[in-house]
């Protein structure tokens, strides 16, 4: 038997709309395009091809380093997969002192400075 309180009580949210009947769809018009004009993908942009010739971006500081420890780490931990090895070379970046670091960045810098060499080298050669 059900408390005498139940009787009286409002219904809930829920209890309500399943007593409404559901709301009209509106028929298409400008303000409401039909479904399928809504579902449209928009067209592709077409990709800018590349110049083969022109000079390849330089390596950050970071991915000098992971040039340099994937090998150890690979030998150090045989059988690990290719997104394990990612997570321990991360974790070797992060535990490295700036002494170590600034290594990396010094060779990174001399990198930098050979592309933007190379870059406006052939930039000029494009015009």
């Amino acid at each position: 038997m059900r408390p005498a309180w139940h009787a009286v009580a409002r219904p809930t949210p829920q209890r309500s709309r399943r007593i409404l009947p559901p709301p009209p769809f509106p028929t298409p018009s400008p303000l409401f395009p039909p479904q399928a004009a809504a579902k449209a993908k928009p067209a592709k942009k077409e990709k800018k091809e590349k110049d083969p010739n022109a000079p390849k971006r330089p390596l950050s500081s970071y991915m000098l380093f992971c040039k340099d420890e994937r090998a150890n780490v690979i030998k150090a931990n045989a059988g690990m997969s290719a997104p394990d090895v990612l997570k321990a070379l991360g974790a070797a970046w992060r535990a490295i002192g700036d002494k170590d670091k600034k290594k990396y960045e010094a060779a990174a810098e001399k990198e930098k400075e050979k592309y933007d060499k190379a870059k406006a080298a052939y930039d000029a050669k494009k015009k």
